[in-house]
């Protein structure tokens, strides 16, 4: 997931200036979609972690029961240790959605503008040019 969400990040920066030209504002629609595939995989993670933890607790309650392993023997009776892996997998993920969202802003207020502008400054100065010889 997170190499497609940066691929789909980067297009408009490796993009022909043409191929932005042509486009304008849809190539930000690239983006966009990593933005749209970052909150799926969260909703869709989300849902594997929840499962992934009732799974351990079940698998652990199992073989203390069985095998009388305790996998928490400095934790008192009762009391639930949570995993950190839950916590690290969300803000990851909250990283690579804020890094989305501030780089589609930063390409419809800056990045697009400038290339768009560019690009007819190019076409006007050319066609100047031709027009002289």
């Amino acid at each position: 997931m997170t190499t497609a969400v940066i691929a789909l990040s980067v297009v408009p920066y490796i993009a022909n200036d043409s191929i932005i030209k042509h486009l304008k504002w849809f190539i930000v629609a690239l983006p966009v979609l990593g933005v749209v595939l970052t909150v799926f995989g969260w909703v869709r993670l989300k849902k594997e972690i929840f499962t992934m933890t009732e799974l351990k607790l079940r698998h652990r309650a199992f073989h203390k029961v069985k095998y009388n392993i305790n996998f928490y023997p400095n934790r008192k009776s009762g009391e639930e240790r949570n995993s950190t892996f839950s916590l690290h997998v969300k803000i990851y993920l909250a990283s690579l959605l804020v890094l989305g969202v501030l780089n589609i802003i930063f390409l419809v207020t800056i990045w697009v503008p400038a290339v768009i502008k560019s690009y007819v400054q190019y076409t006007k100065k050319r066609v100047l040019t031709s027009l002289v010889q």
